[in-house]
């Protein structure tokens, strides 16, 4: 069993740590004991619990087995656990960035990643829209759902899928004069950001 011995300061860090180094097979089997962690990383007794217990909820570890915690095997390499690897990696970028910088706005490419922005947020103490106003697109169903509400773009799927089809259509019969088309994003105004 090899972890990554850097210096660790917080729960996420942590956190962070040993679910990259569960999912890429560096703890194979089990990792140290509670006490073994805290002396590790010289993390308190109560987050090196609440780490484990968040990567037990995420099914990262199965539980203790005497005083070791087990590692669950179907995580380790596992590519559907990988895009959950990218986005907690987007959020601690995230985090350094907004940590390092007088950044007052970020535009996020999809709202899923906004999503990890706005659990940064929430994490930090971080204030949605008055400390960093957050834009998206995607229009994903749950992002009226958040706290505040997100504004982002949405696109006309159809249009842009008959768009596609007729283009592929003109282009398979040899056509040669094929023009591009602007199909235009609508923007959905709610409350993640700040009114100037």
């Amino acid at each position: 069993m090899i972890i990554s011995a850097n210096r660790i300061n917080s729960f996420n860090e942590l956190y962070d740590v040993l679910k990259c180094d569960i999912y890429e097979g560096r703890i194979e089997e089990r990792l140290p004991s509670i006490m073994q962690l805290c002396n590790l990383y010289g993390l308190s007794h109560c987050t090196v619990k609440k780490v484990l217990y968040r990567l037990k909820i995420q099914k990262y570890i199965e539980g203790h087995k005497g005083k070791f915690i087990q590692v669950n095997k179907l995580v380790v390499g596992n590519p559907l656990f990988q895009k959950n690897i990218v986005f907690y990696l987007h959020i601690n970028t995230m985090g350094k960035l907004l940590s390092h910088s007088s950044i007052s706005a970020v535009f996020s490419f999809s709202d899923i990643l906004a999503l990890g922005i706005y659990l940064y947020c929430n994490d930090h103490g971080v204030k949605i829209p008055e400390d960093i106003s957050i834009l998206s697109f995607d229009n994903l169903p749950f992002s009226e759902l958040l706290s505040p509400s997100l504004s982002t773009f949405s696109e006309d799927s159809e249009t842009i899928a008959k768009s596609t089809a007729d283009l592929i259509k003109r282009i398979t019969v040899g056509e040669r004069n094929i023009s591009t088309e602007l199909i235009k994003a609508v923007f959905i105004e709610r409350d993640s950001v700040i009114k100037i």
